[in-house]
């Protein structure tokens, strides 16, 4: 998805509806990296599966990080907050 098109389903759906997967991995492929806590956003970016206990670090860490650079407010921050929502989600069905 283009990064408009996440930000303004965030929007619409923040505290109403689950994101999509493919905003999920929209998402993660943002904050991915080949090691650290954006390895596990890159599995899922590029394979669509990852280990949830790995993808709930990284997003925490990952969100704890983008609050100290852009602000609790940033739009950022609530696409890691849907992610880590869809996240949950997908590990408990």
């Amino acid at each position: 998805m283009r990064e408009h098109e996440v930000y303004d389903m965030v929007q619409e759906r923040l505290g109403k509806e689950e994101i999509t997967d493919a905003c999920a991995v929209s998402i993660a492929a943002w904050w991915q990296s080949p090691r650290g806590n954006g390895y596990a956003l890159a599995q899922l970016a590029s394979t669509g599966t990852v280990d949830y206990s790995d993808l709930s670090d990284a997003i925490m860490l990952t969100r704890r990080e983008a609050v100290e650079s852009y602000g609790s407010a940033s739009p950022d921050v609530a696409a890691l907050d849907m992610l880590g929502t869809w996240a949950l989600h997908r590990q408990q069905s």
